[in-house]
C-alpha cells in the first residue's frame, strides 16, 4: 500500500491520548469493612469481570476509529504512482500560435483564451509546481513555477510566428514531468486543434497522468496563403532569367477568383499574374526575372480577408554564383577556353569547389580527385593512355577499358538526357553532332556511371558518376582533337558550364522561423559562429551556422522571429557573405481544427473541458481521483467503529 500524504501517519503518536486516559481511570477498588456476609465479596467479583472487558472493547473501538481517520487522510492506495500526492506538478501547453489569435491577430480573441489558462493556474493549489510551455519557449518546458511566478509568466505570452507540431512540444513537456517522481501529474492543454500542426500525438507517454484540454475551435472562414515558391531553372547565371515559380493555397470552402499575386523587391512590383483557386485547392504560376546581384527585399504578395500573416512569402535565391575551378595536372587549353570567358568561374590553387583533370594520370586520379569526390566534389575528368587499367576500371564498374578506333558519332537522342534541359529549350532534331575517333570502350556495359552522351555503338562518351558525397563527371576520351572534334564544337562549352555549375535544385529560396529547421546557405561559410552576425527587421544577434552535408547552415535563434530577409556579415569588415528569406511555417494557415473524436481516438484518456464553471470543480475532483478511492473505505470503517463505541457505551 502507498500513501499520498504520508505525513498524516505521524498523527499515530496521537493514539496515546486515549490509551494514557484510558489507563488514568483505571483506580483500584476502595476496600471497606462491612459485616460477614458470605456471598457479598463473591457477587462483586463476578460482576467486575464483564465491565472489564466491557472497557477494553470501548478502547478498542475507539482507537480502531481514530486509526481508519489517519488512513484516510493519509490517502492510501495500492498504485505506487501516487506516491507522495501531495506533491502536485501540473504541466501546461498554451497554443499562442498565430491561429489563436484569429483574423488579423486580435488581442481580444488571443486574451480570451489566456484567461482559460488563468482560470486553471489560480485554481491549483498554492503548493503546486508548474511547467509552462508555449510555442515560443525555446529548448523544452519552463522550471517549475509557482502559482504567482506562472501568472507573471503568463502575462507576457504573446503570440508567436513560430509553429512546432503540438506532439514534439507535449514530448518536451512530459519529459520535464517525468524528472519528478512520486508527484501527481496533470496536463492541461488549451488549444484550437490545427489540423496539420498536431504532429503524432497517438505516440505520447501520457502513463501515471492526466490530461485535461480546452477546445477552441476555429470559425469558418476564407484565408489565402503564398504557399510555397521553388526555382525552376537549373542553373543560376548573372544576368540570365530565371523563372521562380510558386503555388497559392486556398483553404476556405469557397472558390477565389482572379487573385492578384505580385512579386516584390524593394518596395519595387517586378511582376504580377493573377490566379482563380477552387475551394481546398492549389494552384501554381510563375514569375520570370533577371538574375542580379542583391535581390535585397524580394518578396510574392497577395491580399486577402482571411490570416494575414501567410499573405507574404519571402524568397532569396541568393548571389549569383561564383564557382572557384582548380586545375589538377597540366591544364587543357580548351577547358581553359571555357572558364575564362565565363565569369561564373574562378581559377584557384586551393579551396576549390571544383576540380578538373584533363587527360588524369592514375595518381592524380587517385590521390587528388577521388577523395575530393567522396568528400562531397565535384570533379571533370577525362581520360588518359595511362589510367586506362584495372584500377579505372575497376572504379566504373566494368570488366575493362579498351581503345577503340576509327570515326563514331554521338547519338542524337543523347540531347534528351535531363542533363541538357538548361542547355536547349527544346530537343534539337537532325543537328549535327561532331564525330569522335578514337576513346575507350567499356563494352556497352557504363558500371556505376550514368551515360549522358552515348555514341550510335551504344557506348558511353561523357558519362556521370556518384561516388560518396560527390559526383564525378567522365570523358572516356582525351580532350584533344586528335581524340575527337568534340572540343571544338558548339556542344563543348554548354556541356562543360553544365557540369561545373551548380544545381539550382540545392538553392534553399526560403527557411522557416524554427527552433528545428536549419536554413541552407548560398555560400560557404564555416561554423565559427563568432565571426558573423545576423541582421535583418532592425534587430542584430549572433549568426550560429553549422556545416553539414548539404553545405553551411544556418540555425535561427529565439531573437529572430520577425519573417523577413536578413543578412549574414563578417564582423570584422561588416560585409555582407549571404541573405536568407525566413518566413513563418504554413502549417497555421489552415482554417480548420480537427474534432474530439479524432484527438480522443489518440489520446484515449483525455478529459475535455467545454465551459468556464468546468475547471474549478474538475480541477478538486482530479485531485481526489488521482488519488484512488480506498480513503472512502477508511472513513466508513472509522464511523463504524464510533457507532460500535457508542453502542458500547451506552
Amino acid at each position: 500500500m502507498y500513501f499520498g500524504n504520508s505525513t498524516f501517519l505521524w498523527a499515530f503518536m496521537l493514539l496515546a491520548i486515549p490509551i494514557i486516559v484510558h489507563l488514568v481511570r483505571l483506580r483500584k477498588l476502595k476496600i471497606i469493612k462491612f459485616s460477614s456476609f458470605k456471598f457479598l465479596r463473591k457477587t462483586a467479583e463476578q460482576g467486575a469481570k464483564p465491565k472489564k472487558l466491557l472497557r477494553y472493547l470501548i478502547l478498542a473501538s475507539r482507537c480502531f476509529a481514530f486509526s481508519c481517520l489517519i488512513f484516510a487522510f493519509a490517502m492510501p492506495s495500492c498504485n505506487q504512482q501516487y506516491v507522495k500526492a501531495s506533491k502536485t506538478i501540473v504541466g501546461i501547453y498554451f497554443d499562442n500560435s498565430l491561429s489563436m489569435a484569429g483574423l488579423e491577430s486580435d488581442p481580444l480573441v488571443f486574451s480570451k483564451h489566456k484567461e482559460h489558462v488563468r482560470k486553471i493556474i489560480r485554481n491549483l493549489s498554492q503548493s503546486a509546481e508548474i511547467k509552462l510551455i508555449t510555442q515560443s519557449s525555446f529548448g523544452g518546458a519552463s522550471n517549475s513555477l509557482s502559482v504567482s511566478q506562472a501568472e507573471e509568466a503568463l502575462d507576457r505570452v504573446k503570440p508567436s510566428n513560430l509553429s512546432q507540431p503540438m506532439s514534439v512540444l507535449l514530448k518536451r513537456l512530459i519529459f520535464s514531468m517525468d524528472k519528478e517522481s512520486g508527484a501527481t501529474k496533470d496536463i492541461y492543454i488549451v488549444s484550437d486543434f490545427q489540423k496539420g500542426s498536431l504532429g503524432h500525438l497517438k505516440g505520447l507517454d501520457i502513463k501515471g497522468k492526466n490530461v485535461h484540454a480546452f477546445y477552441t475551435p476555429l470559425q469558418n472562414m476564407k484565408n489565402l496563403s503564398i504557399d510555397t515558391a521553388w526555382i525552376k531553372s537549373p542553373v543560376l547565371l548573372k544576368g540570365e532569367p530565371v523563372t521562380i515559380e510558386f503555388s497559392v493555397q486556398n483553404n476556405s470552402n469557397e472558390d477565389a477568383n482572379n487573385i492578384p499575386i505580385k512579386l516584390v523587391n524593394k518596395n519595387v512590383q517586378l511582376g504580377m499574374v493573377s490566379l482563380s483557386i477552387p475551394a481546398k485547392s492549389k494552384r501554381s504560376s510563375s514569375f520570370m526575372v533577371a538574375y542580379k546581384s542583391g535581390f535585397e527585399d524580394l518578396y510574392i504578395s497577395l491580399n486577402d480577408n482571411g490570416f494575414s500573416f501567410d499573405n507574404v512569402l519571402f524568397v532569396n535565391p541568393g548571389e549569383a554564383p561564383v564557382m572557384k575551378i582548380k586545375h589538377v595536372g597540366v591544364p587543357n587549353k580548351y577547358v581553359t577556353q571555357v572558364l575564362v570567358n565565363q565569369d561564373v568561374f574562378k581559377p584557384v590553387n586551393q579551396d576549390a569547389d571544383r576540380m578538373v583533370c584533363a587527360e588524369c594520370s592514375r595518381i592524380e586520379f587517385t590521390q587528388r580527385i577521388v577523395p575530393f569526390v567522396q568528400e562531397g566534389g565535384v570533379a571533370l575528368v577525362s581520360l588518359s593512355s595511362e589510367n586506362t587499367g584495372s584500377e579505372m576500371a575497376q572504379f566504373l564498374g566494368v570488366k575493362e577499358l579498351k581503345l577503340r578506333t576509327g570515326t563514331f558519332s554521338i547519338s542524337n537522342k543523347s540531347l534528351t538526357h535531363p542533363f541538357f534541359g538548361a542547355v536547349f529549350k527544346s530537343n534539337p532534331e537532325n543537328m549535327s553532332l561532331p564525330p569522335v575517333f578514337s576513346y575507350y570502350s567499356t563494352g556497352g556495359n557504363t558500371g556505376y556511371a550514368e551515360p549522358i552522351l552515348s555514341l550510335n555503338n551504344g557506348d558511353a562518351f561523357f558519362m556521370k558518376i556518384n561516388k560518396g558525397k560527390g559526383q564525378l563527371y567522365l570523358v572516356i576520351a582525351p580532350m584533344n582533337r586528335t581524340s575527337s572534334s568534340w572540343v571544338e564544337s558548339s556542344l563543348f562549352l554548354p556541356t562543360l558550364t553544365q557540369a561545373l555549375l551548380p544545381s539550382a535544385g540545392s538553392v534553399a529560396v526560403y527557411g522557416l522561423l524554427s527552433e528545428t529547421s536549419p536554413v541552407g546557405l548560398h555560400v560557404a561559410i564555416e561554423n565559427n559562429e563568432k565571426e558573423y552576425l545576423l541582421r535583418g527587421n532592425g534587430s542584430e544577434s549572433q549568426a550560429s551556422i553549422s556545416k553539414g552535408n548539404q553545405g553551411a547552415a544556418l540555425h535561427v535563434s529565439q531573437y529572430v522571429h520577425e519573417p523577413g530577409t536578413y543578412e549574414i556579415l563578417n564582423k570584422e569588415n561588416n560585409r555582407v557573405l549571404d541573405r536568407v528569406a525566413l518566413n513563418i511555417n504554413r502549417s497555421e494557415s489552415e482554417t480548420a481544427s480537427e474534432s474530439r473524436e479524432v484527438i480522443s481516438a489518440q489520446i484515449p484518456s483525455l478529459n475535455w473541458l467545454r465551459t468556464d464553471s468546468e475547471t474549478s470543480e474538475f480541477t478538486s475532483k482530479s485531485v481526489s481521483k488521482t488519488s484512488g478511492g480506498l480513503w472512502r473505505l477508511f472513513i466508513w470503517l472509522a464511523a463504524a467503529f464510533f457507532v460500535i463505541e457508542m453502542v458500547l457505551v451506552l
